[in-house]
């Protein structure tokens, strides 16, 4: 059976991190797995064109906010000329309202719901087997009968019985690497789809050395933690910060290998600055998401947290000049105005981090707003 995994990215240095971790899922059972990257810029018509070159029995499309719109337009151009191809979807755009996303996209056969690295292999051995996957856990399909069914969902998967995505070894210059860490957040913030889970799990560290060591070796020189909250943890966050020194010192001091991090800004202390004291220069970079200071609004999106208290810590961090400090506000949260938002700026903008990032509210489905 062949099978074609296939990403929408925002841009070329992106990577897709799920593709990656389905592909070495299924790839001791399922060898005659691909992946195909493109971005939302490339014309639909070549997309399509070029999927439908790999004739493949299976297609899967990994979905996120950025990229549904054009997934959905190349998935329609594929379905007339591969009647006989599944087509599959996955990913947080489409793991909420399965079962009306299915009634209303005919053209496809399936959505994983959730994390997807077993329920994809176990979808594999179904339909390889001919049957059908009622019993596979964390799935939406369509029957022979074209019913939709919506399976029981799929408990969490301990991080390390996942493999590692970045085999076999690919050509990373130039681009970003992703990884993670952690799955999960301590915090239940009403705009983010981690306030539909509970709990965090954590990547074994040696793991994690495998990972990054394979990815430096193929190029990549900005890896991109996607934990939600990498700072969770202080004895996890500094084993992850101690692997990163070490194996970027087996490159020259000129390589501009850096480290992006999400951390919570509530989250600093004399811990951190004592840490990040001896650090090397420029390795890492943290990006905190404040998002806004008004007190009305954090109360709102459940993001308890008290701006005044820990920017000390941001502006002792900055004064070190070790880290590429970013910090975050959305526009567009509740009890938000011009005034408040305003506000919210002008305190952030006085930290004087390396960049203020501004976002605008992006309404996920599944998530409290």
């Amino acid at each position: 059976m062949r099978i074609l995994l296939v990403a929408l990215n925002a841009k070329y240095v992106h990577t897709n991190l799920a593709i990656r971790y389905l592909r070495e899922s299924i790839r001791g059972e399922f060898p005659d797995v691909d992946l195909r990257e493109f971005t939302i810029n490339e014309p639909i018509e070549r997309i399509a064109a070029e999927i439908y070159e790999v004739k493949a029995d299976v297609i899967g499309f990994s979905c996120y906010i950025w990229n549904l719109k054009e997934t959905l337009a190349v998935i329609r151009q594929l379905r007339p000329t591969s009647p006989h191809t599944r087509i599959l979807v996955g990913g947080p755009e489409v793991s909420f309202e399965a079962e009306a996303f299915l009634r209303e996209n005919p053209e496809i056969d399936g959505a994983v719901l959730g994390e997807g690295e077993i329920t994809f292999l176990e979808l594999m051995r179904a339909w390889e087997s001919g049957s059908e996957p009622s019993q596979v856990q964390g799935l939406a399909w369509r029957s022979s009968t074209q019913k939709i069914v919506l399976n029981p969902p799929r408990q969490q998967i301990a991080m390390a019985k996942l493999p590692n995505p970045y085999n076999p070894k690919e050509e990373l210059q130039g681009r970003l690497a992703y990884v993670e860490t952690t799955r999960g957040c301590p915090f239940n913030c009403q705009y983010c789809l981690s306030s539909t889970f509970q709990g965090v799990r954590y990547l074994p560290a040696e793991r994690f050395r495998e990972i990054l060591r394979q990815t430096l070796q193929c190029g990549a020189r900005t890896i991109k933690l996607v934990d939600r909250t990498f700072n969770v943890n202080k004895e996890h966050s500094f084993k992850i910060l101690d692997i990163a020194r070490e194996e970027a010192a087996h490159y020259p001091p000129g390589a501009g290998i850096r480290i992006h991090c999400e951390i919570a800004g509530e989250l600093l202390d004399e811990d951190w600055l004592h840490y990040l004291q001896d650090y090397p220069k420029d390795l890492v970079q943290f990006e905190i998401g404040v998002q806004s200071t008004n007190p009305e609004t954090l109360a709102i999106i459940c993001r308890p947290q008290h701006f005044e208290r820990w920017a000390k810590y941001v502006r002792e961090i900055r004064s070190m000049n070790k880290a590429h400090l970013h910090l975050d506000l959305i526009a567009g949260l509740p009890k938000e105005g011009w005034e408040s938002f305003r506000g919210s700026f002008n305190e952030v903008y006085a930290v004087q981090p390396d960049m203020l990032q501004l976002g605008f509210l992006k309404v996920l489905k599944g998530s409290g707003l």
